[in-house]
């Protein structure tokens, strides 16, 4: 969980010393905001665990010739769009099919088996969340947040939460809340393999897959009183307590169910055919398109706030990789990621401290949290007064690895699309936002 004060950290820069930063590849374009007449632009160096803040006063400088993410931050889709040369076909891929468990679309050009072009068609989960929380106390902010992305409302949450109480979090309340953030990523995780296999009709392990996601939802409700661990988070630290004797017990037996069945999946030939070299993401396109997260470590590049983040260095937190860049890989990596939380939510629920839930906060000032999700680091820039928000960014992870998607699905046929999109287990909903 990583915060801090943007108005320490951030400093004017011409258009040329923002192509230069461009240039760097030791830099990753994070995140770009619109706030008044400020271009903000945020960038991360992964190595040192920095995060700097860079502001352009009203230009109309455009940075995608140089990093292609920027047209995504922006909302401009189409950039991505080609030209339909002679003889292609253009598709129009959702927004409701049963290849896509959410409301989205992709556009997609093709000569007839093999994809030429995709480009992901966003909007129709939108539903405003920045601007709605703008205005309001920031309790009633975490409710909003935590709903945009049902499935990392404890990430998006406790980012929030981070940005406006900086340190001021009593240690069993930081323990509690990454062993949510640790159950949050199981269960998503359980459900991209889920899915793959489904896509690849291994129906017995898609029934014990789901039946493994359910499982961590039944602990979220008897530990936090609700499925999705809703209703947690709130400034200064947490809500409730938890009963460690019964997660250790759960967490056995989910672990014990988990080995039994990712092995038997991974000693499947036909299941491992299907997702080895398809959407193969290269080193060089996590690099060029700032992608994060699992689609990152997939392709070698060790892209995990939790790296830099003091907390989990106390902690048997270690980073997941795999190199050749491809939906197995990308798997892989979730599996590792797998065993790694179970280690992890032992260790905490062992070492928990006798402290306070809570501590008395008061939100003021231009500042910023991130917490990696499931499907990478997500980021909240609030500008608060008196604990009331006066202007709210959010960067989703999806809408970065969304353009990672689109550029590796490239020139794969029709019948491995589904493997390509559930192996990087995105969400139309966060992206949106």
């Amino acid at each position: 969980m990583i915060h801090g004060n943007v108005e320490e950290a951030i400093k004017e820069t011409s258009e040329y010393e923002l192509a230069e930063m461009a240039k760097d590849k030791k830099l990753t374009l994070t995140a770009y905001f619109r706030k008044d007449e400020l271009d903000i632009y945020i960038w991360t160096d992964y190595n040192s665990g920095k995060t700097q803040f860079t502001y352009v006063n009203n230009s109309e400088f455009d940075l995608g010739t140089l990093r292609p993410i920027y047209y995504a931050l922006c909302g401009n889709m189409d950039a991505y769009l080609m030209e339909c040369p002679n003889g292609v076909v253009e598709l129009h891929y959702g927004p409701v099919t049963s290849g896509l468990w959410e409301a989205g679309a992709f556009r997609i050009l093709t000569y007839g088996e093999r994809i030429l072009n995709v480009v992901p068609e966003l909007g129709y989960k939108y539903r405003g969340v920045e601007d709605k929380m703008v205005g309001r106390r920031i309790e009633e902010a975490v409710f909003l947040i935590e709903r945009m992305c049902g499935t990392n409302s404890v990430a998006y949450s406790t980012a929030l939460c981070k940005a406006v109480e900086g340190n001021n979090t009593p240690d069993r309340a930081e323990y509690i809340r990454v062993i949510a953030l640790e159950l949050e990523r199981l269960y998503n995780h359980f459900r991209v393999i889920q899915r793959l296999a489904m896509a690849a009709s291994q129906k017995v392990a898609t029934s014990h897959f789901s039946a493994l996601v359910e499982e961590v939802l039944r602990l979220n409700a008897k530990l936090f009183k609700h499925r999705y661990i809703f209703g947690l988070n709130i400034p200064g630290g947490i809500r409730r307590n938890i009963d460690t004797d019964i997660l250790l017990r759960k967490l056995d037996d989910i672990e014990k169910e988990f080995e039994e069945l990712i092995d038997l999946l991974l000693n499947s030939r036909i299941f491992i055919d299907r997702i080895h070299n398809t959407a193969v993401l290269s080193k060089d396109d996590v690099l060029r398109l700032d992608a994060v997260g699992v689609t990152a470590k997939g392709s070698g590049v060790e892209r995990d706030v939790r790296t830099f983040d003091s907390f989990y260095s106390e902690t048997p937190f270690s980073v997941a990789l795999q190199h050749s860049g491809d939906s197995l890989a990308r798997m892989v990596v979730r599996v590792e990621e797998i065993r790694n939380s179970i280690e992890i939510i032992r260790h905490l629920a062992n070492e928990m401290p006798q402290t306070a839930l809570k501590s008395d906060n008061k939100a003021d000032g231009f500042r910023y949290g991130r917490v990696e999700a499931p499907q990478g680091d997500v980021l909240v820039v609030v500008e608060a007064k008196d604990d009331i928000l006066k202007w709210v960014g959010i960067r989703p992870s999806s809408l970065i690895n969304y353009v990672a998607f689109a550029h590796a699905v490239r020139g794969n046929i029709f019948t491995d699309f589904p493997f390509a999109i559930e192996s990087f287990g995105l969400s139309f909903a966060e992206a949106d936002r």
